[in-house]
């Protein structure tokens, strides 16, 4: 069985994004993030959300805490 896979992309405005790829084929992009380290994070946290069992009906949008 296939696993989510998870990768950084750049955008046009300096920002980026994390391209998201579920075992269903599935596709989905999460953005923006303002670095590469906040994208890396981002993909730590939903790995483990994930394991954890948290729903996949998440919002893909992201807001900025503040």
């Amino acid at each position: 069985m296939a696993e989510t896979t998870y990768k950084v992309s750049w955008r046009a405005s300096s920002a980026c994004a994390v391209e998201v790829t579920e075992s269903d084929g599935v596709h989905k992009t999460v953005s923006p993030l303002d670095q590469e380290a906040d994208a890396k994070a981002w993909i730590a946290d939903e790995r483990w959300n994930v394991a954890m069992g948290a729903s996949k009906e998440r919002p893909w949008v992201l807001k900025k805490p503040g």
